[in-house]
Formats: structure tokens, C-alpha cells, sequence
């Protein structure tokens, strides 16, 4: 089964993520590239409205040495005025069914290493629901494979080193005006990777055995 539109695996910005707080001229790209994500699940998420109501996001963030309580508060701030409210939440007990039917989409940059994603999440998804999964969120629920099918294939480790990601379908509303950069990221080594990934932007890839670190 092919993932719904609105399900944004490591492919497309886990290589810009980290560099887009560092640096103010990547910031405002990955903040481009954010606003073209969700605002691409508008508009194939929401029937059509004289007046355009707000998007809403759940961002599920963590604890741990990503911050995402820091990434959230510059994305909060940059998609206020595009339309896009976006809300903060790090314990897993408030992703339930009812809440994220509260929401056009759930934006996923964390570090969760329970064995078990919660449930609901994936009728969600199959039901019309955004998901955004940034960096990080391949390598959470270990070993749910439920999970690494949803976000495209299972994390493995990760080295770093500078690259120029290329964008691989420039005719993608996510990826239609995404410019170049150069960047120093983590690599992610992944496996399990799935058949039917849309594949948007791509680094060098690299064989691990089997594994592949893009």
C-alpha cells in the first residue's frame, strides 16, 4: 500500500534539518521547504472554503539532544503568518485518536525509543492524516516495523559529513522551489527500505551492506 500524501519521510529534509538553525540563510530555506510541506497537505487534505481556514499542526517533539522545543518555537514563529498554528508536545499519551483528530497534521522530530509507536497513529495516516517525519523520527518505536513502513525504511546509525543534497522531482509542490545548499549533517544509514518511496531530494548514496546512507 502506498503512503497517503502529507507522509514526509527522511528523504527529503532530514540532510538540511540540523544546518537550518545554524546558519540564517539555510534557516529561511528549511522554513521554505516547511511551509511548502504543510502547506501542500492543505491543500489536498481540506476540502475547498470560501475563507481558507488555519492548518493545524501537532509537533511531537522530546527531551533529548535534537531540542526540539527550540526547533519548535523558530517554526511556530515563521508559520504563524502563512496560515499554519502549530502546536508542542512531547508525551506520547496525548497522541490518542481524538486529539490528533484535532489536527491537519503530526510533525514528528524526535527521539522516542519505546518498541511501539501509539496505535492511532496509523489509522490516522490511512484515514487522511499529515505526517511529517523529520531527521530523527526514522529511528524511533524500535523494533516496529508498523513504523519504519509509514516513514519509508528502519534507521540504522549515522556518521556526518558536508553535502549537496539535489532535488530529484522539481515538479513536487514540497520540493518545486526547495533551493540548493550545502550542508553539514548527520548521514543516516538506513535498511528495511520501502518500494514505494516518492523519492524528492537525495545526497551521495553509500552501500552498508545491504544499508544505504544517503
Amino acid at each position: 500500500m502506498h503512503p497517503p500524501f502529507g507522509v514526509l519521510a527522511m528523504s527529503s529534509l532530514r540532510a538540511l534539518f540540523l544546518k537550518l538553525f545554524r546558519h540564517p540563510m539555510i534557516h529561511r530555506h528549511l522554513l521554505t521547504a516547511l511551509v511548502s510541506i504543510l502547506g501542500a497537505q492543505a491543500v489536498f487534505a481540506q476540502a475547498p472554503m470560501d475563507t481558507p481556514r488555519r492548518l493545524e499542526v501537532l509537533f511531537l517533539g522530546d527531551d533529548a539532544g535534537h531540542k526540539p522545543i527550540e526547533r519548535y518555537r523558530v517554526i511556530k514563529q515563521v508559520l504563524a503568518p502563512q496560515g499554519i498554528n502549530v502546536t508542542f508536545v512531547e508525551d506520547l499519551s496525548k497522541i490518542t485518536r481524538e486529539n490528533l483528530d484535532l489536527y491537519d497534521a503530526l510533525l514528528v522530530y524526535a527521539n522516542h525509543e519505546q518498541d511501539k509507536a501509539p496505535a492511532d497513529i496509523f489509522q490516522w495516516v490511512k484515514d487522511g492524516g499529515g505526517l511529517v517525519a523529520l531527521h530523527s523520527a526514522c529511528g524511533n518505536f524500535h523494533p516496529s516495523k508498523e513504523w519504519f513502513d509509514l516513514v519509508g525504511g528502519k534507521f540504522k546509525s549515522h556518521e556526518g559529513h558536508e553535502m549537496t543534497p539535489k532535488v530529484v522531482d522539481h515538479n513536487h509542490p514540497i520540493t518545486k522551489n526547495l533551493p540548493a545548499l550545502t550542508a553539514w549533517d548527520e548521514t543516516y544509514v538506513h535498511s528495511d527500505l520501502t518500494g514505494d518511496r516518492h523519492l524528492l531530494q537525495a545526497a551521495a548514496a553509500i552501500d552498508h551492506g545491504g544499508a544505504r546512507d544517503a
